[in-house]
């Protein structure tokens, strides 16, 4: 029902997870730290891992302020 999307789609192809993390990383150096960012569709924890681990190593969760959300299905 969920399909290919969300959190195993960025464990699939985290190229394309990486481009938007960057993404996130150059607006939050630009001050704008209003917003967080979910993972969505999640259905395992090994996905949650997998992403969360991708944040870390593009400087994200170290961030003061940074809040990673979870929407689990």
């Amino acid at each position: 029902m969920i399909g290919y999307r969300g959190a195993l789609r960025y464990m699939r192809e985290p190229d394309l997870l990486d481009l938007e993390l960057d993404a996130i990383g150059r607006v939050w150096d630009e001050g704008h730290t209003n917003f967080h960012v979910m993972i969505p569709f999640v259905r395992t924890p090994r996905e949650v891992v997998a992403v969360r681990e991708q944040m870390r190593a593009a400087g994200l969760l170290s961030r003061p302020g940074f809040e990673l959300w979870v929407m689990a299905e």
